[in-house]
């Protein structure tokens, strides 16, 4: 269980990085 949390961490993580650079790329292009 505990394992599982790690990777769900690690990747909300990764999701978050992942909207914000979208959000800065379209903020760029428009």
């Amino acid at each position: 269980m505990r394992k599982f949390y790690h990777f769900f961490c690690k990747y909300n993580r990764l999701a978050k990085q992942f909207t914000d650079r979208k959000q800065e790329f379209t903020s760029f292009i428009g």
